[in-house]
């Protein structure tokens, strides 16, 4: 099961003036911001859940006592992402005739852009969404898996930002 949403929002705005005959100033500025999520869920009789679980199952051989170490239930995954950004922009624009034989134009401005990411992700194991319920994983600590017997972390997911 998959579930995603976003918005998007922008504006932008812009002025121009003549200053002189032969100048002109113009200035702009422009804003964005976009969010999304997506919720994806894999519920306990999808292969994606049953491999987790069983990979990191614990075995008593003695006993025959298995401890799951992932919670029996779904796994739902949810991430979100953020977008912010502006952009502003400011020309002078030169632009000047002598005697009808004479032209000198220039331009000069400069532009200056700020934009923001961040995401996101979280994940929940032994999901259950009626009751809503799901259960504590152990990121810290290695578990031998039970498929080849390696040392196996349930590695977590961080946040990412970026400012540019």
């Amino acid at each position: 099961n998959r579930a995603a949403t976003s918005t998007s929002r922008s504006g932008a705005a812009s002025l121009q003036y003549r200053l002189f005959r032969f100048l002109n100033v113009s200035a702009s500025y422009q804003y964005q911001k976009q969010q999304s999520e997506t919720i994806r869920i894999q519920d306990i009789e999808s292969y994606g859940a049953r491999n987790t679980i069983n990979t990191f199952s614990q075995l008593n051989r003695a006993t025959g006592t298995v401890t799951y170490i992932i919670p029996i239930g779904g796994i739902r995954r949810t991430d979100n992402a953020y977008l912010e950004s502006s952009t502003a922009r400011a020309q002078l624009d030169f632009n000047n005739t002598w005697s009808n034989i004479h032209n000198i134009s220039a331009i000069i401005g400069g532009e200056v852009r700020q934009s923001h990411n961040y995401t996101n992700n979280l994940t929940s194991y032994g999901y259950n969404a009626d009751p809503l319920s799901y259960g504590d994983v152990d990121f810290k600590n290695g578990y031998p898996s039970f498929v080849t017997g390696y040392t196996t972390y349930i590695a977590p997911v961080l946040d990412r930002k970026s400012v540019v």
